[in-house]
């Protein structure tokens, strides 16, 4: 059995009470880092809605926009390892920000580009490749940044606060996409991203962590031997194993298609609806999770996080299956809003689990691990569905997702030291 890791105190104001979602806003660290974070899935939510909605758009094809989901998440699987080795060894901190500044510059060449008339399709694969390496990098230093910013106690909280983010962040982002597509455009769209993502740096370099608080064996560790580390805690720790594997693995092979390429063409194909009634589902997705997940965030709760992990699985599995048999824009919200619910009882007590039990040192490549697992499962994802959507049925993708899902509950379920998480 591993020892749970302590997490270092001394930095967080002693006069913190435990848990609560106000009390962290109040540390000014965590607060600046969560209005970065904030920021900066605004961006990339208003980004990739906009994206994917002009190359269906442009195209009119299927498998075009799997190409395109291809290469925006395949960096996570090329670079995701190394990106979890990166934040282990430099300042977490400049990692974030360079990640928002480098997606700043990226994010205005699309539309700088079709004002110049010189767009071709290659130039847009290598503009959203370049995004997803700069995105893999912020993910990773994101996650294994957490445990500097708050107490054990309040770990909930603040993987909590950090789904609030990216939830409100598809809530604002979707929503206001669908809006300024109708109305304004692709390229407005994608404009009004980039200048979110400006503001994530800026909020991001407001972080404050003093240098004897950082990691202090990145100077004296090389690539290999924090590779080395990282993969042994991961087989050395069954809880942990099992955890990646599900919900980076399994879960992910099944969810990323769908819930990326899916919903746009569920949306035109199967509802009728229009780029704004997509952003009403993802809308709707978004804001249950966000309502739960501040509810989740008032707790301090260390212990049963597997059964919450355990009940969102079978509520998932049963959601998104009665998801893919909805025929009207109203019952697809509906559903879309009450199937989401999963979503902050896994991921939260997930987040958590692995911040208590990893080792600080190791946080970012087990993170990279884990990331290059789940981005790793998504090209095949989108390949998958882009496939069957296109030749065999729009709806068995989701359905595929619901089993995949009632899988990830039976594979904890058959593991002890799991379950007693």
């Amino acid at each position: 059995m591993v020892e749970e890791y302590e997490q270092p105190e001394s930095y967080i104001r002693d006069s913190m009470r435990k848990g609560g979602l106000l009390a962290l806003l109040q540390n000014r660290s965590f607060s600046s880092f969560w209005a970065g974070f904030l920021a900066f899935r605004i961006a990339d939510a208003l980004y990739l809605m906009s994206v994917f909605w002009w190359v269906l758009e442009v195209t009119g094809s299927e498998t075009e926009l799997s190409i395109i989901g291809i290469f925006n998440y395949l960096p996570g699987f090329l670079l995701g390892l190394f990106a979890g080795i990166l934040t282990d060894m430099f300042d977490r901190k400049l990692l974030l920000v360079i990640s928002a500044v480098s997606r700043t510059l990226l994010m205005i060449l699309i539309p700088l580009c079709n004002f110049l008339q010189i767009i071709e399709m290659w130039g847009v694969y290598a503009i959203v490749f370049l995004l997803g390496t700069s995105f893999t990098i912020f993910l990773n230093s994101a996650s294994a940044i957490v445990p500097r910013l708050a107490k054990k106690e309040q770990l909930m909280a603040a993987n909590s606060l950090v789904d609030i983010g990216s939830w409100s962040a598809n809530i604002l982002g979707y929503l206001a996409g669908g809006l300024i597509i109708e109305i304004l455009g692709v390229m407005n769209s994608l404009l009004l991203a980039a200048v979110s993502m400006a503001c994530s740096s800026i909020f991001l370099s407001f972080l404050h962590i003093n240098i004897d608080q950082r990691i202090g064996n990145r100077e004296s560790k090389g690539i290999l031997l924090s590779f080395k580390e990282g993969f042994q805690f991961i087989r050395q720790d069954q809880v942990v194993a099992v955890l990646i594997g599900t919900w980076y693995g399994i879960q992910m092979l099944f969810a990323a298609g769908p819930m990326s390429i899916g919903l746009p063409v569920f949306a035109r194909d199967v509802l009728g609806t229009g780029a704004d009634g997509y952003g009403f589902i993802v809308v709707g997705i978004a804001t249950s999770s966000l309502i739960l997940s501040i509810v989740l965030g008032q707790k301090s709760q260390t212990t049963g996080r597997a059964r919450l992990i355990m009940i969102g699985f079978v509520w998932g599995a049963l959601g998104m299956f009665i998801f893919s048999l909805t025929t009207t824009l109203m019952s697809a919200i509906i559903m879309a809003f009450l199937w989401n619910l999963c979503y902050p009882l896994i991921n939260i007590s997930f987040m958590s689990i692995i911040h208590q039990r990893v080792p600080e040192k190791n946080l970012g490549t087990v993170f990279g691990f884990g990331g290059m697992l789940a981005q790793g499962m998504t090209p095949i994802s989108i390949a998958m569905t882009g496939f069957i959507m296109e030749n065999i049925s729009i709806v068995l993708p989701f359905q595929l997702f619901a089993g995949a899902l009632g899988l990830c509950f039976i594979l904890i379920l058959l593991s002890p030291k799991t379950r007693s998480v």
